[in-house]
């Protein structure tokens, strides 16, 4: 063995440890921070900050205060999951519905944000997260982990898709993103991958009819006749 062999057996387990240990150290700081974060302020001078994640979950740019909402996910999604996302990740969180309904209609088109039948969390963009600041600070961190890695896995699809036209159906699109949603929040260790597949099953289990999934092919009949979902989009 040589001595070079030998420096990549001890590093590697070294650098796994210190990757994992940083993952860790950001998920303490969601916990602190996704009710007690200060998000921008809403009412007549609302708005939407913009955030820049790199690869590694890094923050680029110069907006403090945010980044580490998205650090976990997005590392997790790269050197676990293997999920393709764009680089760098932008996201925006916005102050209430007025200026999350604003930048939506900017970045996909006027009239946009009026195709959901009731106002959603999060939303995937082609130029990135668009999420409401005002819903994330009454959520605990695994709610804002769950809502961001939703939206992720959303991004995740346009990057596979490319120039694709054709779209695959709702259900199929939205059933992958809780997949990964429960993964996420498996892997940061907010609750086990089998607690939320059981937690689905019940919910099917209580329900008074299960959907046809023709009726869940096109995004706009998602909200009424899917069974009860996440708030994010």
């Amino acid at each position: 063995m040589s001595p070079s062999s030998l420096h990549r057996r001890v590093d590697a387990p070294a650098m796994n440890i210190l990757a994992s240990g940083v993952v860790a150290l950001t998920l303490v700081l969601m916990t602190v921070s996704c009710s007690s974060r200060t998000f921008p302020n809403s009412g007549p001078a609302a708005s939407c900050l913009e955030y820049k994640v790199g690869a590694r979950g890094e923050p680029l740019g110069a907006v403090p205060g945010g980044s580490d909402l998205f650090t976990a996910p997005v590392w997790l999604f790269h050197h676990k999951l293997k999920l393709p996302l764009p680089v760098p990740l932008k996201a925006y969180v916005c102050s209430d519905e007025v200026a999350f309904a604003d930048k939506v209609d900017r970045i996909a088109g006027v009239g946009a944000y009026g195709d959901w039948r009731q106002p959603p969390t999060g939303v995937a963009t082609e130029a990135g997260l668009i999420l409401r600041g005002d819903h994330l600070s009454r959520m605990d961190a695994a709610g804002c982990a769950g809502i961001i890695a939703h939206e992720l896995t959303h991004i995740s699809h346009q990057t596979l898709a490319a120039r694709r036209q054709d779209r695959a159906p709702s259900w199929i699109l939205e059933g992958h993103a809780e997949v990964v949603r429960f993964r996420v929040l498996d892997l940061a260790g907010y609750r086990t991958y089998d607690q939320s597949r059981a937690e689905v099953l019940r919910s099917i289990g209580t329900s008074r009819r299960l959907p046809n999934l023709r009726a869940l092919e096109k995004a706009k009949d998602w909200w009424v006749d899917s069974l009860p979902q996440s708030e994010a989009m």
